[in-house]
């Protein structure tokens, strides 16, 4: 009788361990969980600008936070333009 209660107990033990196991497992899946723009992944935490709005990646999902932005992603040179500045030439021109 009283080893059937010890097995008892242990197995209950057993299972509620498993369980914190897979709800761990669980959370740290979905902390970094991606998320997809443009078919672009984005990690964690990672913001987008997305039709004039900033949306940040939480747990796969993309959120919004709030704020405006440009969907012009610039200049894809990496150079800023400014208004109203003349660059100077270069070489012996």
């Amino acid at each position: 009788m009283v080893g059937a209660l010890v097995y008892s107990a242990a197995m209950r033990m057993r299972y509620v361990m498993l369980m914190v196991g897979v709800l761990a497992i669980g959370r740290v899946a979905a902390a970094d969980a991606q998320c997809m723009w443009a078919n672009v992944p984005y990690g964690a935490d990672a913001i987008s600008c997305q039709r004039g709005a900033q949306m940040k990646c939480v747990d796969g999902l993309w959120k919004p936070t709030g704020s405006q932005c440009a969907d012009d992603p610039g200049d894809p040179t990496g150079e800023e333009n400014q208004p109203g500045v003349v660059q100077p030439p270069v070489g012996n021109d």
